[in-house]
């Protein structure tokens, strides 16, 4: 019996032209994401989407995004939302998708608040966009910091 086949979902690569992305690119694509975000919180920094984008891609061997179209940015917003969704799954009660800055920017894209309120982690109402952004960076920072033994 042949097993079917993955469905695929439409991403740009840098050339603009479409690829298609089976599950199997996702769930690749989740994975490595999740462990370039954790070691940049070892690291105590942030990573751009540019940066981040060409890392996913070096390190797949996967197309890039391209977030020079529409299609490239709503496929990259997916992956984060993967990534947050699996962290949550894995009983993580921060976003480490927080430490993903739109280029050029100091601040996350407009997503990333998007998907904290509906998950009921952020209220506009009660706290600022920078103060939450800034909260959540702290929280994944401190849960990856690297603890050095004690010299003596």
């Amino acid at each position: 019996m042949i097993a079917p086949r993955p469905t695929a979902r439409l991403a740009e690569n840098d050339e603009g032209t479409s690829v298609k992305r089976s599950e199997a690119d996702w769930n690749e694509l989740t994975n490595e994401g999740r462990r370039i975000l954790q070691r940049v919180a070892r690291d105590q920094a942030l990573t751009n989407y540019g940066a981040f984008n060409k890392e996913l891609a070096d390190e797949t061997g996967l197309p890039a995004f391209n977030l020079n179209a529409e299609d490239g940015r709503a496929g990259i917003s997916r992956l984060l939302v993967l990534i947050a969704e699996r962290d949550w799954e894995d009983g993580r009660d921060y976003m480490l998708t927080s430490l993903v800055k739109l280029t050029g920017e100091n601040h996350p894209g407009q997503g990333f608040f998007t998907l904290a309120e509906q998950e009921d982690l952020y209220d506009p109402a009660k706290e600022p966009q920078l103060d939450f952004w800034q909260r959540q960076v702290r929280l994944a920072h401190e849960a990856h910091k690297r603890v050095r033994p004690a010299r003596g």
